[in-house]
């Protein structure tokens, strides 16, 4: 069942002056007729029905997933920014957005209802002391940040004593702000969005949507009238600007209660056509949230699906409708709250996921190409046993190689809440090579010749900055820094030199550009072997080899020569518990064993000693199981 966010207050104010006579189908036709390089479009002239009935073959259930690896985000561990422990219900939120220089700008609340600003100026990789903006804050409903300016827009308090829509911006990217604007409530919602230094807002005087334009950062705002009518006001709307044309969308229009519309203006908010059906066929979606970038108005929607669909001739049709969340299929669920972004070609789609109730989720979507392709559904949240709740206010941004979510995580038996900042990459290098490389048995004082081979499974070239090897490796020279391309790999010649007899292990360590986990590891193992003094009078025919892998993880070959016809391998534990016998019934053979007792139970990780007896002659060696 639709949740609507429903707001009754009494009217203060006026913040704009209303005009409630609608656009009439002369004045679209006036209108068509000045907007240039549009093709022509039945969706001016259609009626609701057709339109939605022309959907039918649009709605894709099922949209073209990417390969692997191209869907692979690297997720770093989340930054906590604010921590509140509250018996009952908390509203810890905050929004996020990054301009173009890499900063990036957070905004919360929690339940001393303060607004907070948290700024990174190194991409999110730490955060400057919090500054307070303002205090009775409400929902934080968005922030923009567009070149040096820094927009917030959020409600105030139910407990302030001036009930308003408030408007903050900075004109130094958030390094001071300047004084709130107040846009006082008046039965219904609003929204704003901004291009450097202009404004525009909307506000939901129903049976009007007025629009207010500021080219002051929003300090005074000029009367441009409505720009259409509306039934009623039951939720949060949104809005984009992206070159000439202005797409606003809500739930419902002027008859109608539900369902997703947009209402068009090409000429940055002049003059609107009326509203625009842009619901799925057979379908009541709500609350579309919008998002322009790369010539492209991108929106998404519904409340339990997930739809998109995005306009590439800047308003004038939106095709197709795609279904990255599907409810009654069982793979998720979408919160009405549902969060779009993009940058360049990269379309990122964030909602809560609440299918596996309590336990809530993020969950994300993202395509590479324009919204063609889509990624599986990704976890975006970190899971952390105890914390199950996501409150459905959320918010995502994106620039050339990273995004930035925030959320609220709740432990819902000590009521800690967490307000999280988390990096995720989708433009990287992708390291990958063996994490182990096992020589196997080596002789004493002798040399062994081996190879290393790396991969990039990424999208950018993977440099590799430096290589520390151990002192018995070395290799020819190698010039630093080198590169491997995307899809390719590179050989790296080494040669092993023995030293004192006994089981080795040590550490060869890659620097790479890789931005989460960037230092990898190779785990280097060797059994360097000798003829000890007590059994130098042994018949050469008798020898019992070390182990190989050792360490092991479960399963390790031991091989065997015996100077009778038969023999027999026993196990131990370090406490000198018998745990598996062997038979052997070949003077020549090996024995698996894969970590398990006589009775095919697994035993635990340690130290154990295996001994083989033939005839008079005995010898037991140790190994390592690690799991």
């Amino acid at each position: 069942m639709p949740r609507f966010l429903t707001i009754i207050f009494i009217v203060l104010a006026t913040c704009f002056a209303v005009s409630q006579t609608p656009n009439s189908k002369t004045e679209h036709h006036k209108l068509f007729e000045q907007i240039q390089n549009f093709e022509n479009s039945l969706d001016f002239n259609s009626k609701t029905e057709s339109i939605k009935n022309k959907k039918q073959n649009q709605v894709a259930l099922l949209p073209p997933y990417a390969p692997e690896n191209w869907d692979t985000i690297l997720w770093e561990q989340p930054q906590i920014l604010l921590t509140n422990n509250v018996s009952g219900g908390a509203t810890m939120h905050g929004k996020v957005a990054v301009d173009d220089s890499g900063n990036v700008h957070v905004v919360s609340k929690k339940e001393d209802d303060i607004l907070r600003y948290h700024k990174s100026t190194d991409y999110g990789t730490t955060f400057e002391p919090a500054v307070v903006i303002d205090s009775m804050t409400g929902l934080v409903n968005k922030i923009t940040a567009t070149e040096n300016y820094i927009y917030v827009y959020t409600y105030s308090s139910i407990f302030s004593p001036d009930l308003s829509q408030r408007l903050y911006a900075s004109t130094n990217k958030g390094v001071s702000w300047n004084p709130k604007t107040l846009i006082p409530y008046s039965g219904g919602h609003s929204t704003f969005e901004a291009k450097n230094d202009t404004v525009y807002a909307y506000l939901e005087s129903v049976p009007t949507i007025v629009q207010g334009k500021s080219y002051d950062a929003g300090a005074t705002f000029s009367t441009t009238g409505s720009i259409g009518s509306i039934y009623s006001s039951l939720q949060i709307p949104d809005v984009a600007v992206g070159q000439n044309s202005i797409i606003y969308g809500r739930t419902g229009n002027e008859s109608q209660l539900s369902g997703s519309f947009v209402y068009r203006s090409f000429d940055l908010g002049n003059s609107w056509f009326s509203s625009l059906d842009i619901t799925p066929f057979n379908t009541d979606t709500q609350a579309p949230d919008i998002f322009f970038s790369n010539n492209t108005f991108n929106i998404i929607q519904d409340y339990g699906n997930s739809f998109y669909t995005k306009s590439e001739n800047g308003g004038n049709s939106f095709y197709p409708h795609l279904s990255l969340c599907i409810s009654n299929a069982g793979n998720c669920v979408a919160e009405v709250r549902q969060q779009i972004t993009s940058y360049k070609n990269n379309v990122f789609v964030l909602w809560n996921d609440n299918i596996t109730y309590p336990e809530d989720r993020l969950s994300l979507r993202f395509s590479r190409d324009n919204g063609n392709n889509w990624s599986k559904i990704l976890t975006a949240s970190d899971l952390i046993p105890g914390f199950v709740g996501i409150e459905p206010t959320i918010s995502i941004a994106s620039d050339d190689s990273l995004i930035y979510i925030v959320f609220r995580q709740t432990n819902p038996t000590t009521y800690e809440h967490n307000f999280k900042f988390r990096r995720g990459f989708y433009k990287y290098p992708l390291f990958e090579a063996a994490t182990n490389l096992s020589l196997g048995l080596v002789p004493e004082s002798t040399d062994k010749d081996t190879s290393l081979t790396i991969k990039n499974k990424g999208i950018v070239p993977l440099v590799i900055s430096q290589i520390d090897f151990p002192a018995e490796i070395s290799t020819k020279s190698i010039l630093f820094p080198f590169q491997i391309l995307p899809d390719s790999s590179k050989k790296i010649l080494l040669n092993f030199i023995s030293q004192l007899p006994g089981t080795y292990t040590d550490t060869i360590k890659i620097y790479t550009n890789q931005q989460v986990d960037g230092i990898k590891q190779v785990i280097v193992n060797a059994e360097i072997t000798t003829v000890s003094e007590e059994n130098k009078n042994e018949p050469e025919s008798f020898n019992l080899s070390q182990n190989f892998p050792n360490p092991f993880n479960p399963n390790t070959k031991i091989n065997y020569k015996l100077n009778d016809k038969t023999g027999k391998l026993t196990i131990f534990n370090i406490r000198g518990q018998l745990v598996k016998t062997f038979w052997l019934k070949n003077q020549t053979g090996s024995v698996e064993w894969n970590g398990s007792d006589n009775f095919g139970k697994q035993v635990s990780s340690g130290i154990y000693f295996y001994k083989m007896e033939a005839g008079n002659f005995s010898e037991t060696k140790k190994m390592l199981l690690l799991k």
